[in-house]
């Protein structure tokens, strides 16, 4: 006979970890079947829900799995065309280094809860350097230019590489 736990609250129960296990197999799911977070995990490693995980654990211990509120994460949608931004592509960049002003950019994800909630920062900065700089918005769509950004390491200065920062004499 196994020694079970006498209570499914306790973390060593076959509930907890079921529970767990459900909850980490949904938010997969539900990451991976969203094409701009697949899209950003998989070129990026971004994944700014984790959280998501930790807080099912708090929720969800000693429950029955159909007790598992679902989904899990919550579906963003950013559209920079519906803040008056200058979307910055492959193909107008070079334009936009054309002028002697500085070039601010923003790069952004649709799906980024994040940039999103930046959006209204970003216009008060829009707004306070018009006449001053240039500013722009980069979708991480766009793969070509998003890549080119990254790996430029002017001065030896920090470089963008798979979501965190890396120093030159890393």
């Amino acid at each position: 006979m196994t020694n079970l736990p006498s209570s499914p609250f306790q973390e060593s129960s076959p509930y907890h970890d079921r529970c767990i296990i459900v909850s980490q197999a949904r938010y997969a799911f539900e990451l991976l079947t969203n094409q701009i977070w697949k899209r950003d995990y998989d070129l990026f490693s971004i994944d700014e829900q984790f959280h998501v995980i930790e807080k099912a654990k708090e929720l969800y211990v000693g429950r029955s799995i159909s007790e598992i509120t679902f989904p899990l994460l919550e579906t963003i949608s950013f559209d920079p065309d519906g803040h008056a931004v200058d979307v910055i592509n492959s193909e107008n960049f070079l334009s936009k280094l054309e002028t002697d002003k500085a070039l601010l950019i923003q790069i952004f994800s649709p799906g980024s809860a994040q940039c999103a909630q930046f959006s209204n920062k970003w216009k008060r900065i829009v707004t306070l350097l018009d006449g001053v700089a240039d500013t722009g918005v980069i979708d991480l769509v766009d793969i070509q230019l998003v890549t080119y950004l990254a790996e430029k390491k002017p001065g030896g200065l920090p470089y963008f590489r798979h979501g965190k920062y890396f120093s030159k004499q890393m």
